[in-house]
């Protein structure tokens, strides 16, 4: 199963414990979903319940939070990079094929070029849907830019900026480290 949600990015990864730590360690039966995001809020200073309902997804397929009885609960997994590094590739929607698209260019790519060949190749494993609407490349955009972020945060890919910092590229390296 592969996972959707992406949260805006951290700083760094003590963020991300510290969401996680938000988390309870074991389930509550009478706690709901709502319960948790409100733990996130206002222990993670998390904004708002869309972003924590986000971050608990984002968890889950990083393998930090699981659900049981319809609760969330954190597991016993370290946020250790190399694990990060490797459910975040396997577990989390595109992000191999945001990897891929990296690979293909011998420099590094802006987010927008990133984006359309992440889409079209998308849109070629997707049998009648259209990724062409405006809105929808927008949301495209947002969420290629969070991957790459991610993948950056991860040790995955390389961040370069121009010299005034207008112009971000991303490159990965042809050997996972």
């Amino acid at each position: 199963m592969r996972f959707k949600p992406v949260p805006e990015p951290p700083e760094g990864l003590e963020a991300v414990a510290g969401v996680a730590a938000a988390v309870p360690a074991e389930s509550d039966a009478t706690a709901s979903d709502a319960d948790c995001c409100s733990r996130l809020v206002e222990r993670a200073d998390v904004e708002g319940r869309e972003a924590a309902a986000t971050w608990l997804t984002f968890l889950r397929a990083l393998e930090l939070v699981e659900t049981e009885r319809d609760t969330y609960r954190r597991t016993a997994n370290d946020v250790d990079p190399e694990s990060l590094r490797t459910t975040f590739r396997s577990r989390v929607r595109d992000v191999p094929t945001v990897l891929e698209v990296l690979e293909d260019s011998s420099t590094g790519l802006e987010v927008a070029t990133v984006t359309r060949r992440v889409r079209d190749r998308s849109t070629e494993r997707t049998v009648g849907r259209s990724h062409r609407e405006p809105d929808d490349c927008a949301r495209w955009a947002e969420r290629v830019e969070r991957l790459l972020e991610w993948a950056t945060l991860f040790g995955l890919v390389d961040r370069t900026a121009d010299g005034n910092g207008s112009t971000v590229r991303y490159r990965r390296e042809r050997v996972d480290r």
